[in-house]
């Protein structure tokens, strides 16, 4: 595809972080709007763009792409105001919510433009411009065909992998999203609080330890498949170890037990292939485990 002159709204850790690499590409930014000084100073240093100022979206014509990378109460007002452009025919822009759907930029496809949501499925805490940054991450994509086709290419251009959602879906993907990272931490982070509790350790002692063993299983994972990855008591069908959890888990939060229950039913079923045999083990199991709720 031709090189892509493209504007970025919003050089936060995701914006940046995703112009760098369609620079790396081939791409040029041609323009950084948004608010926060220091961002936009930072992102005129790391993009060699210019700044945009606000008020002055009219003004701009040079450019294929608009990417918007604003927080999600600021997708809609940014539309808005990039709308006064006259003639959107031939352009394209982009949010990268991964929750909403790309209909707030519903003011700039009645200018003529193609749209489409464009979501990393990263974590990105910090700008970066590390060349790896999006090898093989898949990206979420709804919207225009049109958008969605050059979205791919883009896409698959720094190393990704495009993956087209409907609109419906986009809530779900991102609970998903978050459940399987910040959500996955704070569970670390309870289950530290237990060691910490019976043990007598520190944040500093348990943490580390908790992350090693989850980062150890995540790339078994990654390498032989879930179901091949999976250790523990459970899979070993080990029910005296499961009787000492659960009477830790008798003396722990309820909230706790809640988690444990949910989570040791589903990793039975992923464990253990239905048959007369497996049937018998997973009754044993679930009479043991803690059916707490709440």
């Amino acid at each position: 595809m031709k090189p892509l002159r493209f504007i970025l709204a919003g050089p936060g850790a995701v914006g940046l972080s995703l112009a760098a690499a369609w620079v790396r590409a081939g791409h040029r930014c041609v323009g950084l709007y948004g608010r926060g000084s220091r961002s936009l100073s930072r992102g005129k240093r790391l993009l060699k763009a210019r700044i945009i100022r606000r008020g002055q979206e009219k003004n701009e014509r040079n450019f294929d792409v608009l990417l918007i990378a604003v927080p999600d109460g600021a997708i809609a007002a940014t539309a808005r105001a990039w709308a006064r452009l006259t003639d959107w025919q031939g352009k394209s822009a982009f949010h990268t919510s991964g929750a909403l759907p790309s209909v707030l930029l519903a003011p700039l496809r009645e200018r003529g433009a193609r749209v489409a949501s464009l979501h990393p499925l990263t974590s990105i805490p910090l700008p970066s411009d590390d060349r790896k940054l999006f090898e093989g991450i898949t990206f979420a994509l709804e919207g225009d065909a049109a958008a969605c086709v050059m979205g791919s290419r883009v896409i698959r251009q720094i190393g990704g992998r495009p993956l087209q959602i409907s609109a419906p879906a986009k809530a779900a993907y991102h609970l998903a999203a978050c459940l399987s990272s910040g959500y996955l931490l704070a569970y670390l982070v309870l289950a530290s609080e237990l060691l910490e509790r019976a043990g007598g350790l520190t944040r500093g002692q348990s943490l580390p330890a908790l992350l090693e063993l989850s980062s150890a299983t995540l790339g078994n994972a990654r390498r032989l498949g879930v179901p091949a990855s999976l250790t523990g008591p459970i899979v070993r069908e080990d029910l005296v170890t499961l009787r000492l959890h659960a009477e830790v888990l008798s003396k722990a939060p309820a909230a706790l037990g809640s988690i444990h229950s949910i989570l040791a039913n589903k990793l039975l079923e992923v464990a253990m292939p239905a048959g007369p045999k497996q049937k018998e083990a997973a009754r044993a199991i679930r009479a043991i485990l803690p059916l707490r709720h709440g």
